[in-house]
């Protein structure tokens, strides 16, 4: 039985990385040295994708760590020399304020959204005050734990109110879905195993000039490590002669650059439309009028665990499961569907659902069609 993985992250892989895979091995890509033209190529050829796809400006710097987590560590070290500020929607917000006390920053928190304000109404950036000294300001734009994701006026609109702290954006899970302004923010991250459907080991890291400038500023400070080879003053002079640090993950490279290519042939404004389509149908499903408050006295399954519509992630719906969520979950791997488990101690009572471009519209169609089944063995 063929699956399709609607798990948020490691995801589904994008259709035509098998190909692609077969087409590294065949063409020796895999044995290429990382210091010679063949991977600076692939290195350019990748750049030149992403500012293509995602609209990245000229002026902004496109370089490539490990992972999000690493990404997160090296934007707080090397652009914030004493405070950061974050924003906490989910886990992985609280991740990025935990390596920022790791790092001995001193850290202030404001948290938007929690599982003891999930049914709260009145929920906005515009509440948020942030210290002046506070030089980093951390947003994680759509956090997977828990399917709340804020919309960019309301970052942008807030950076225009703190105009001298840099802003750094984590949008692992939003990307390419997510239409950006570059110009609002400093830093702007995703790892490619969620929307590029891919192989994790690969995060792309943006950067604006004033955040490059400000790294530079603090590696020249007597006392203060901006980090070693993978400092993002290093990253960004190696980026420049289109290499990396290390021996990096040539295969990661150019399966990105493979699969960019595939999505621009198909067209950045299809995909958004498909994505928004897929993501109509599953909250269509879970969102139903009758449904209200009292849905656990129901028949019902489930309704998404973030009750304010302009919040709803587009990209990982996360559903409260009526009874738990290990039920549905065996139900639809035993028709070929793997659905993702809630996250840490909401493990069993949500499901969280990739809508990612590698997630067709059909396939979608068949997970709605799991669930209306899965549904009618309530009654």
């Amino acid at each position: 039985m063929k699956k399709i993985f609607y798990t948020v992250g490691p995801s589904q892989i994008y259709p035509t990385v098998a190909r692609h895979i077969k087409n590294a091995i065949s063409t020796d890509v895999l044995s290429l040295s990382h210091r010679g033209e063949g991977f600076s190529e692939i290195y350019k050829s990748t750049v030149k994708g992403v500012r293509k796809l995602l609209n990245v400006p000229e002026s902004h710097e496109i370089v490539f760590v490990g992972s999000a987590l690493e990404a997160m560590e090296r934007v707080t070290q090397a652009m914030s020399h004493n405070n950061t500020y974050h924003i906490i929607t989910g886990n992985f917000g609280k991740i990025w304020s935990g390596i920022a006390k790791d790092l001995k920053k001193n850290t202030q928190e404001f948290t938007l959204f929690e599982k003891d304000t999930a049914k709260m109404s009145d929920i906005s950036l515009k509440n948020i005050k942030i210290p002046e000294e506070s030089e980093l300001v951390c947003i994680t734009q759509n956090d997977t734990s828990v399917g709340f994701s804020i919309p960019l006026e309301q970052i942008y609109t807030l950076r225009k109110k703190y105009p001298k702290s840099l802003f750094a954006l984590d949008v692992v899970s939003s990307a390419p879905y997510v239409d950006i302004e570059y110009k609002n923010l400093d830093a702007v991250f995703f790892s490619v195993q969620k929307g590029f459907g891919l192989p994790p080991g690969l995060c792309v890291l943006i950067l604006s000039p004033k955040a490059v400038k400000y790294a530079r500023k603090l590696q020249n400070l007597p006392n203060y490590s901006t980090g070693s080879y993978h400092s993002i003053p290093k990253l960004v002079d190696n980026g420049a002669k289109f290499q990396t640090t290390e021996t990096p993950n040539i295969l990661g490279f150019y399966l990105l650059d493979c699969v960019i290519k595939d999505m621009l042939k198909i067209g950045i404004k299809r995909i958004r439309q498909d994505t928004e389509e897929k993501a109509q149908m599953i909250y269509s499903f879970f969102s139903r009028p009758e449904r209200g408050e009292n849905y656990r006295d129901t028949q019902y399954l489930g309704v998404p665990y973030v009750k304010q519509s302009e919040y709803l992630s587009v990209t990982d719906p996360v559903i409260e499961i009526k009874g738990g969520s290990e039920g549905i979950r065996k139900f639809a791997a035993e028709k070929g569907l793997i659905l993702g488990a809630g996250y840490g101690e909401r493990k069993n009572e949500h499901i969280r659902i990739a809508n990612f471009p590698a997630q067709s519209v059909s396939d979608t169609k068949k997970l709605i069609k799991v669930f209306e089944d899965y549904e009618k063995t309530l009654k």
